[in-house]
Parts: structure tokens; sequence; C-alpha cells
């Protein structure tokens, strides 16, 4: 193992192979981004460097060519996620579930991959009154795209866009068996057959074969199985995450799993090793200690009625985890001083000023002492 992964190995290891090593292990044809996607060469990127070129690169061109550029930072974060969606776009069928929190690159780095593989992005438009009938027409839209025009397609869904359960069902059927039932009306369906039948017969190997109508749909399917690339993008936050994997278990039976962790970077580095590969909880727990390192807390409340005690009472954190400040009446001096203020702009006489200032600060003054005694 140390032989074959020594050009892996950092120095501080010392020629020992470790989780971090094999982080390091990336594969992909991305790295002759100017040739077409079949004449491209699978094979190991040994410079993070180089792969970062290819990136950067392959951003400035998406950005010129889409007329919503992304901002992104390239560091060795994205690069390991973004290799792992190319190795998926690449296979035939491959489907990925990517899991992690608004945010952390998921969408970005989806598109980004789909433009490098050289692959038409489609994402559902979400508006306020989509529905089954709206996601329907898509998902016909991106197979006849797919299936039977043979073009590779990457179709992006989060979490966020399925306003309808119906949604998950449709994509669990695609994934299982890359067809969704009863989707094609039967004259759909014949256009389908029709649109299908040369590429259908060449594949036989003779261009003149008579092939049957379920011959030529299952054709059809089956270029929509290995040409169409479905990326699922869920936080794993809350119960409905849970849920829908133990509903649609082909959202783990048939994609690829990658885990996007937003403080992965911070926490290696917090650590001393920048490549360290550090365990959820422990990432986890970084998060909150920096949390609580960063977040200060003001709370602002009134001494008056009850609900001040009340509350007190039943969380005490509020004493014991905070400094006190009592803001008390204001003093003379504090009255005389906001009273000039407010009137220095007046235009009246110095003397009439300054009797204006000791007449507001005993309104003030009696109306508090006032106010206390109807209370006692």
């Amino acid at each position: 193992m140390e032989n074959l992964f020594a050009h892996l190995i950092p120095p501080e290891d010392k020629g020992k192979v470790k989780q971090s090593t094999l982080s390091s292990l990336i594969f992909g044809d991305f790295i002759s981004p100017d040739l077409p996607p079949e004449m491209r060469v699978y094979q190991e990127i040994f410079s993070l460097e180089d792969f970062s070129s290819v990136a950067t690169m392959c951003l400035e061109e998406y950005n010129q060519t889409h007329k919503t550029p992304m901002n992104l930072v390239i560091f060795r974060y994205v690069l390991e996620h973004l290799s792992r969606i190319c190795r998926v776009l690449l296979q035939p069928g491959g489907n990925g579930l990517l899991i992690g929190v608004g945010g952390s690159g998921r969408q970005s780095l989806t598109r980004l991959a789909a433009f490098m593989a050289g692959q038409r992005l489609f994402q559902p438009e979400i508006t306020k009154n989509y529905g089954i009938t709206d996601w329907r027409e898509d998902l016909k839209t991106v197979l006849k795209q797919t299936g039977g025009k043979n073009i590779a397609t990457t179709f992006l869904i989060t979490d966020t866009q399925i306003k309808n359960e119906r949604f998950l069902e449709d994509i669990d059927a695609l994934l299982n068996s890359g067809e969704v039932p009863n989707l094609f009306p039967p004259e759909e369906k014949a256009e389908i057959m029709e649109a299908v039948r040369v590429a259908a017969a060449k594949a036989t190997g003779d261009k003149n074969a008579e092939l049957s109508p379920l011959a030529l749909f299952a054709f059809f399917v089956s270029q929509c199985r290995a040409k169409l690339h479905i990326i699922i993008a869920f936080s794993p936050i809350g119960d409905a995450f849970r849920n829908r994997l133990r509903l649609f278990p082909s959202l783990i039976n048939c994609c690829t799993i990658d885990w996007f962790q937003a403080v992965r970077v911070a926490a290696a580095k917090a650590t001393g090793d920048k490549n360290a590969e550090l365990s959820p909880l422990a990432l986890f727990a970084f998060f909150v200690s920096q949390c609580r390192a960063k977040l200060h807390i003001i709370i602002a409340f009134s001494p008056i009625g009850d609900a001040f005690r009340n509350r007190l009472r039943l969380f005490p954190s509020l004493i014991n985890c905070c400094t006190i400040d009592w803001f008390q009446a204001w003093p003379d001096d504090a009255l005389a001083r906001v009273a000039n203020k407010f009137l220095e702009n007046a235009e009246i006489e110095a003397e009439e000023k300054a009797a204006v200032v000791t007449v507001c600060r005993y309104f003030h003054q009696s109306t508090r002492e006032l106010s206390e005694k109807s209370v006692s």
C-alpha cells in the first residue's frame, strides 16, 4: 500500500497511508477540457494545482456563456466534491445524492460539473402555481431530449423544489427503471418511437431492421437510463430527509452519495492539519464551538411586570451566563444635556432656553415620581 500510494503521502506522515492520503486520490477525464467528452481519457489527477487551473478556466468559460455567472472560490474542498460529481456524470446511468445544508455549494458545483462534462443541465423552475401537471410536462421534456435526441442531460432538483411528494415518486421510478409509468399518452409514445427508430435499428447492427413498438420504446428507455443523470440536493436537517429516504430507498440504492460538510475546511485547519479527515461529530462540535466563541447575545428586558421575574426564574442562564447591566433613571445632568441637544437649533434667547431645559427636566422627573407613587 505504501509503495502504491507513495506519491500521495505527505512528508509529515512518514510514509504511512492514512485516510487523508486516500482523499487525495482523484481520478477524472476533465484534465483535457478542450477535447470532446468521448475522446477524453479517464486518468489519475496527480496535481491539484493543475486540476484547480482547469476548474478555474472552466468556471470562467461558464460565466462568459451563461446569463447567471457563479462566483466560486476554488480550493481543495471544492475540487474533491467537483471530481465526485464529474465521476457520477461520466458513468452511464450515474445519479447522485448530494447531502448538505444550503450554501455548501451543491447546486453550483453540479452546474460546473455538468458544464465540464459537456452535458445540458435542466432544473425545474418552481413557481407559486407549479403543480403535478407542470412537473409531468418537465419530465416529458427532459426524457424526450435525453432518450429521443440522445443528448446527455443532468437533471438537478433540490429538496426545497419538491412541493409535492409525488415528485419523489416519479424520481424514484426514474432511478429504478428509467421511466415513469403512464407518463406518455399513446400519441406521444408513437412520436417517440418514430424519433428513435433509426438510432434503434443502427444499434442492432442492421439499419434496415424492423423493430416492434415494444422494442423501440425499450430502446428509448435504455437511452434515458444511460444519458439522464439525476442529481438530488438534500439538506440533512429535519425529519423530511429521513422520512424520504425511508419511503424511497432508490435515493440511496441508485445514487452515489456525497456529503457536503460546510465547516470541514475550517475545522481541519483548526487541528493544524488542513487535510485532516474529521468525523461528523467532531465537525459539528467545531461548529458549536465557533458559535459559542463568535456569537454574542444581548438581551434587553424591562423590569416592569411579572414577566421579567418569571423568565429569570424559568431560565437561570439569563443570569448565570450574562453580564447584567441595569439602566437606572437618568440623572439630572443627563436630562439637561438631552434637553440642550434638542433645543440647540431653537431660535430663543439663552435665558429662555435655560428655563425651558429646567421645565423639561421637571416634567420628566415629576412624571416619574408620580408614576412610582401610583404604583406603590
